[in-house]
């Protein structure tokens, strides 16, 4: 009885308001939450910026008509981007990397550390662009390159790079709005083939605007379970493109999954 009596004043009316149970499973997730933010701030810490933070697609000033077809920003944790990123080739010095939907510009981070020739980051929020932009300005202070280029507009408007690049995806908007971005890709690979990969965090459309598409096949697929900064473990995909002479063809069979810590589906 001591010991409850000397508990925080909220934990205790808490146990007096809602019981033992549900108390105990609230200190649980809270304790969930700060282990993952600790693991998931190393950004943050590392170049004192804040791009964390979940933010609700409601709170944010959108003039887009396509508002209400995007999702909430939740950013990518860097240890699963990282053993994602592994599936593709070690040399990507003359790609583009552009992040649709890159809200604080946290993967554009990670994507620095890669040999891209660009980074893009494209968002549709003014206020996510504008923390991007100046936590992108931060890391252009510390490493001296001015590689990185946040767009403010909409994804099915933005011109895309005509170089090889690499196109990452993290559930940004609905299935709407990525078939009009996934014809975009196509019509500018069909206008100018060139070699490209799709990657795609969080998948939770089995049938996306991606699959089955004649310009693509699967390099790779499945889901990391040991992240202690991922809140669940997301699915994932990585399609590539595929040779021109074979657009239209049936789609190859899936390349088996590397054994860098994936799990298949």
């Amino acid at each position: 009885a001591r010991r409850i009596a000397q508990m925080p004043p909220k934990l205790w009316r808490s146990w007096r308001q809602y019981g033992a149970l549900t108390t105990v499973i609230l200190v649980a997730k809270n304790f969930g939450v700060l282990v993952r933010n600790y693991f998931d701030g190393n950004i943050d810490r590392k170049y004192r910026i804040e791009t964390r933070e979940f933010v609700p697609l409601g709170q944010l000033l959108i003039r887009s008509q396509n508002k209400e077809k995007g999702t909430n920003y939740e950013p990518t944790p860097e240890r699963t981007f990282r053993k994602i990123m592994a599936h593709l080739p070690r040399s990507l010095e003359n790609y583009s990397f552009v992040d649709f939907g890159c809200g604080k510009g946290r993967v554009l981070f990670y994507a620095n550390d890669w040999n891209f020739d660009r980074i893009i980051g494209i968002e549709f929020a003014p206020e996510l662009a504008a923390m991007a932009k100046q936590n992108c300005a931060i890391l252009q202070s510390h490493v001296g390159q001015r590689r990185i280029e946040v767009r403010c507009e909409d994804a099915t408007e933005t011109a895309l790079p005509q170089g090889p690049c690499v196109f990452y995806f993290f559930n940004p908007f609905n299935h709407e709005i990525l078939a009009k971005v996934a014809a975009r890709i196509r019509e500018s690979y069909l206008a100018n083939p060139r070699k490209f990969y799709i990657v795609y965090y969080n998948l939770r459309d089995p049938g996306n605007a991606f699959e089955g598409m004649d310009i693509l096949r699967v390099l790779a697929r499945g889901r990391y379970r040991f992240d202690l900064a991922a809140p669940r473990a997301y699915p994932f995909v990585i399609f590539e493109s595929r040779d021109p002479a074979t657009v239209g063809e049936p789609a190859p069979a899936t390349r088996p999954t590397s054994s860098t810590g994936a799990e298949a589906l």
